[in-house]
């Protein structure tokens, strides 16, 4: 399976002024900066020499990211683009200008999708070109790659955006925080209001209940709970990892745990917990591994694959992760014991 991601790509020269200048647009909308753990609304922004910010929100909105757009064209004079991405096979460019003109160009082969080419209108995305030289930009987005990320890829070089953030998800850039001084996080909430996020009341409830079990919130900025067993050599771990919701105005996600060793190959919990999914295991997969066949119910199962709750109501999301919370200690706690079942070293 390829890439879905949409991303903004923004002319501009300088980062400070950038995020000044955004935070004012999103002030604007009603929008103040806030941790991760209190946002409404975040985005992942890469900083490219060549004049370049990137942003992505991690909901794979275009639709979101083209409002974004059009805001910024507008408060800041200057021009930007959408890449949406379609599981690696093709991508949807759309340039925004400050007139309010659009120019949208396929990359790849979108028609197995009913996706068609389009007429280039290379004198609209010149101003975006490296050299000034649109024959290349042209040629560039003719290409026929096997994955469209190695045509973004050569876009990349021609506009002065950093190649590989052509071709970053928002798990991608999510790594990079922290770790590359070009890549961070930028975090608004309502300035009206102070709504817990799922981070924060996770950390609440989930903190709260099993710290008194051993578990302690590691230092870092993901919430993984962890246990230390005595002796040293072997940590257990809860956290929850977001889930994809077909629904407007509701979010899903799922609690899962493990058990690791001092010899797994690597331990690496500065990583989001989406990337350590592969060895951290789901409340229903507990569930169905543990019970009894005379007692095993399929649908039960099916109903605590994930735990939904409405965004604008607090008490939604509280009843989710209790709920969550009862079944973590019902069927996680009492099988941590066993390393044979979850320790993949």
């Amino acid at each position: 399976m390829g890439k879905f991601f949409t991303a903004l790509h923004i002319k501009s020269k300088c980062k400070d002024q950038f995020i000044k200048t955004f935070t004012q647009l999103m002030k604007k909308d009603g929008y103040v900066p806030c941790s991760e753990d209190e946002a409404a609304i975040s985005y992942a922004a890469a900083f490219s020499e060549g004049g370049w910010v990137t942003l992505l929100n991690g909901d794979d909105s275009t639709n979101e990211l083209s409002k974004t757009a059009k805001k910024i064209t507008e408060g800041m004079d200057t021009l930007c683009f959408t890449a949406e991405v379609v599981d690696s096979d093709f991508a949807i460019l759309n340039l925004f200008t400050q007139n309010g003109s659009q120019s949208r160009v396929v990359v790849g082969d979108g028609s197995g999708y009913g996706i068609e080419k389009t007429p280039i209108n290379a004198d609209m995305w010149k101003p975006l070109i490296q050299s000034g030289d649109e024959s290349e930009f042209v040629r560039a987005l003719g290409l026929e790659n096997t994955f469209v990320e190695d045509t973004l890829y050569d876009i990349g070089n021609i506009l002065g955006i950093t190649p590989s953030v052509m071709t970053w998800c928002y798990d991608e850039f999510e790594e990079e925080i922290g770790q590359n001084g070009n890549v961070i996080s930028l975090s608004f909430r309502k300035a009206t209001e102070k709504k817990i996020s799922l981070n924060a009341a996770f950390k609440k409830v989930f903190g709260e209940a099993l710290e008194p079990l051993g578990f302690k919130l590691i230092k870092g900025k993901y919430p993984y709970l962890v246990r230390v067993v005595p002796g040293g050599e072997i940590i257990h771990i809860i956290t929850y990892a977001e889930m994809w919701c077909p629904y407007n105005g509701r979010k899903e996600f799922d609690v899962i745990s493990g058990i690791a060793t001092v010899y797994r190959y690597k331990i690496d919990l500065n990583l989001p917990q989406k990337v350590n999914a592969n060895w951290l295991s789901p409340i229903s997969r507990f569930y169905s591994r543990t019970t009894p066949e005379s007692e095993y119910d399929d649908e039960f199962r099916k109903s605590i694959y994930s735990f939904g709750f409405e965004e604008e109501d607090e008490s939604s999301l509280y009843d989710a992760l209790n709920y969550a919370l009862e079944l973590t200690k019902k069927y996680i706690l009492p099988q941590l014991a066993p390393l044979w079942i979850f320790d993949q070293a």
